[in-house]
């Protein structure tokens, strides 16, 4: 996935996305192990790539809510003081 494809996706799309690549990475993973991938390196290395970019997507969004949260409390103490 591209980054603009999962800027565009809301976080509940984005923890199930999550999700299915985590099973799909164990699936790879226990491929490789066992000599009998045939999607090679190349494949789970793009998934954990995948898997950072969601995780970073849902932090930011995470602390930008977190950010909006601490504004809307800061308004009625601001206007408090200049009156």
């Amino acid at each position: 996935m591209k980054d603009a494809q999962i800027k565009n996706l809301k976080e509940e799309e984005l923890e199930a996305k999550l999700v299915e690549l985590r099973k799909e990475l164990i699936k790879n993973n226990a491929q490789m192990g066992a000599k009998t991938g045939t999607k090679g390196v190349g494949n789970i290395r793009k998934i954990k790539k995948t898997i950072a970019r969601i995780k970073t997507m849902l932090n930011e969004k995470a602390t930008i809510a977190r950010l909006e949260k601490l504004k809307l409390k800061k308004i009625p103490e601001e206007s408090k003081k200049h009156e």
